[in-house]
């Protein structure tokens, strides 16, 4: 909100310079971006106003904020009232909640060809506003003076009843600025019997509107409902400064005044003959009392306000204060609805700057963290450590490539920030894969990235369930150079073993077992499911080169997507001495059917040896000359050792060979020769 102070002083008149001025504006929440100079020794300040404040996009109410602060009396300007000449007048007819109060007047032969005044065109030129013609340039000093947007109708163009109304679908206006406005249940618009005349509080219709040729007008005043108004100028992409008021909040009792203080600068500008003030809805009530308590306000603010203080600032904020402190706000103050607005006010005015700094009452005690349990930071650590980049997408997707990757489009935006963002994720891989595709394109051949979030999933009941996820991408076309090591492509059994380091995070690994399954958005011949208690609670693989494709992906793309929640739960640390005998190895080499996993023989292995078992390592598989072809050889090194004893040659003998009868026997395995 720009004003000038010689403007400004025609309302109020504080002692303080204008730079004083300016700070204490700041100083109360209204902060003064810049104080600009102009001639005549005049001064234009630039205030920054919250969304909240609606009632200082005024000169009026700018004033209006100074007088309370400064302690400084209004100057009490005389209503304007004009005479009534005419009987004509239209009929309004209000069939929408959302305009609780319409009110206009006909003037006739009025002369729009005149020139605009010359201290109406210096101040609007001032303020950033461009002169047009005299009614439309008087009709925006009075909105910038008071608050109030105003519109003149050409009589002539209109019909003879004023209907404020919602729009219908498959209807269309061109607005002043000659865009075309689509029109529907969600607008409000002021129309006569048979088209639209303008967007209520928005804009008004190029069809309708006044010209230099106009000789009558039909003048109107009214109030709209902040969230009515709300994001129309978005929805059209059209500038108002109507609208930015209307939505903000502006005072229905100016409705009136301002129709009066216009039509009293036309007559003496324009000329011409004025009729009766039509009204139709009434002014809405005061707002209900809000009650107000010392204890509360010294709670809040941390200090004894003075109690002498409180009812007078609220006065010359212009609320009304009762003896048991019941506070009614003002019409204008469109953001004071409980007890914690008021005490709010009472600060401001009073001053940030006089309410003393404490340190906190409470002790601050560091909570107890229990070690059954990991972090979130603790996984991204480990993430981070094994070369990942943490990214954090939006919660809003494309439902092409959603769909592409799981099956369903998810849950509908109703108001999206674009068509590539009108559903919520279901996975936090549409997300990292455009990462991925970002990178990929700024020729980054080697990109680990990952990401903890909440996906949103559909319920059968038309609910929604909210679940943690951790997954992450990895594409390599050259894995961890380095001049003493061959280069190789990132392959399955990296991303898979990125994933079996967040396990042993927790310390419970053995709880979770892999299984070969088919995901939709994966290889099939590449991917594998993470079970827990024998619950799919994720899944690894290598993205199916078709959808890679299609999502304009380049190389071989792994993926990971876990519950979160399964990784949060730890083995709590045990203490055990360490051994002092020494481990002994002893490497099997065992041939089996192909359908046969290693982790099942390696499960076999655990339960014969038990507690003797150090390590299991899978170090070889073979298929080829020398087994039969729908065999394979799986080569494991096993390490025991004894926590009391050094183990005999003859007793580890037979261990191995419990080990070897137990895998025959339930995997028909043979010792490879």
């Amino acid at each position: 909100m720009k004003v000038t102070a010689h403007w400004l002083r025609e309302w109020v008149n504080p002692k303080q310079n204008i730079k004083a001025i300016a700070d204490i504006l700041t100083l109360s929440g209204l902060e003064v971006d810049a104080l600009h100079d102009l001639p005549n020794d005049d001064h234009l300040i630039d205030i920054n106003l919250t969304p909240n404040r609606g009632d200082c996009l005024s000169i009026h109410g700018v004033a209006r904020e100074l007088a309370a602060l400064t302690q400084t009396p209004l100057i009490v300007k005389k209503e304007s009232s004009v005479p009534v000449t005419i009987d004509d007048k239209k009929t309004i007819k209000l069939d929408s909640l959302d305009c609780p109060f319409y009110s206009g007047r006909v003037i006739l032969n009025v002369d729009n060809t005149r020139p605009t005044p010359k201290f109406i065109q210096d101040r609007l030129e001032q303020l950033g506003v461009r002169t047009i013609s005299l009614i439309v340039d008087i009709a925006n000093y009075v909105m910038f003076e008071l608050g109030q947007p105003l519109h003149a109708f050409d009589l002539e163009k209109i019909g003879s009843t004023i209907i404020v109304r919602d729009g219908k679908p498959g209807e269309s206006l061109t607005l002043l600025d000659e865009t075309i406005a689509q029109l529907d249940a969600r607008t409000l618009v002021i129309g006569d019997e048979k088209n639209p005349l303008a967007l209520a509080g928005v804009m008004g219709g190029n069809d309708s509107g006044v010209g230099l040729e106009t000789k009558s007008i039909f003048l109107e005043s009214a109030h709209f409902l902040p969230q009515r108004i709300a994001g129309k100028t978005r929805l059209f992409g059209i500038n108002s400064d109507g609208a930015y008021r209307f939505e903000r909040g502006v005072d229905p009792k100016l409705a009136q005044i301002a129709l009066e203080r216009v039509s009293a600068l036309i007559l003496e500008y324009a000329g011409g003959k004025a009729g009766a003030v039509t009204i139709a809805g009434q002014i809405p009530s005061d707002k209900k009392s809000i009650t107000l308590r010392l204890e509360r306000i010294n709670r809040l603010l941390g200090m004894d306000f003075p109690k002498d203080q409180v009812v007078p600032i609220l006065e010359r904020l212009g609320m009304k204060v009762t003896d048991e402190w019941q506070v009614i706000p003002p019409s204008f103050r469109f953001d004071i609805n409980i007890e914690a607005d008021v005490i709010e006010e009472l600060a401001r005015v009073y001053g940030y700057q006089h309410i003393p700094t404490h340190m906190s009452a409470f002790p601050i005690q560091a909570l107890a963290v229990p070690e059954t349990k990991l972090t979130e930071e603790e996984l991204r650590a480990l993430c981070m450590s094994r070369g990942y980049h943490e990214q954090i997408t939006y919660s809003f997707v494309d439902h092409t490539i959603q769909e592409l990757l799981t099956g369903h489009t998810g849950l509908p935006l109703l108001n999206p920030m674009s068509s590539q963002m009108d559903v919520m994720r279901m996975s936090l891989l549409p997300g990292l894969l455009q990462a991925l595709c970002y990178n990929q394109n700024r020729q980054q051949t080697h990109v680990r990235l990952f990401e903890l979030g909440l996906c949103f999933i559909p319920k059968a009941d038309n609910g929604l369930k909210q679940q943690h996820k951790i997954a992450g991408v990895l594409c390599s076309q050259q894995a961890d150079k380095h001049w003493q090591l061959p280069k190789r492509e990132a392959n399955f059994y990296d991303i898979k073993g990125d994933v079996e380091s967040l396990l042993a995070l927790t310390g419970l690994a053995e709880t979770f077992t892999w299984q070969a399954g088919q995901v939709r958005a994966l290889h099939p011949g590449q991917s594998a499911l993470l079970l827990h208690n024998n619950v799919c609670v994720g899944y690894v693989g290598q993205l199916h080169p078709k959808l890679a494709k299609q999502l304009d992906l380049k190389g071989k793309v792994f993926v990971f997507e876990l519950e979160r929640d399964v990784l949060l739960t730890c083995k709590t640390p045990r203490y055990r001495e360490l051994s002092k005998f020494p481990s002994i190895r002893r490497d099997l080499a065992i041939v089996v059917d192909k359908k046969v996993a290693a982790q099942d023989l390696c499960q076999i292995v655990k339960q014969q040896l038990g507690g003797l078992l150090q390590e299991i390592t899978i170090f070889d598989v073979y298929e080829g000359p020398g087994i039969m072809p729908d065999k394979k050889s799986v080569a494991m090194a096993v390490m025991m050792q004894s926590p009391d004893r050094t183990l005999a040659e003859s007793e580890i003998n037979a261990w191995i060979q419990q080990v070897i009868d137990a895998l025959a026997k339930t995997y028909q395995a043979t010792i490879r020769n």
